[in-house]
């Protein structure tokens, strides 16, 4: 699922055991290319129980995180957990 451009969000449905709500994020320095989209230097997956929690918690809130360019352009330049942590 391309999020917004050089991002892109793989996910678990809920039905492959997800057993709470979650999400990881990689940050990359070579931008990777999933099947025919833009290459992604920003990787985000998630999990949820169930597919209200998938839409209503899930999407809404990483969009709502980083619909930011400044927020953005701090996670590209990030050299640490803690740092990326701090953003979020």
């Amino acid at each position: 699922m391309c999020l917004m451009r050089a991002l892109r969000s793989p996910h678990a449905r809920p039905e492959c055991g997800v057993k709470r709500n979650c999400f990881s994020m990689v940050l990359l320095n070579t931008p990777i290319q999933f099947a025919d989209s833009e290459a992604a230097d920003i990787v985000i997956m998630f999990g949820a129980q169930d597919s209200n929690a998938h839409i209503e918690e899930g999407i809404r809130a990483i969009v709502a995180l980083l619909d930011n360019d400044e927020r953005m352009a701090k996670l590209r330049a990030a050299n640490s957990r803690e740092e990326v942590v701090a953003l979020l």
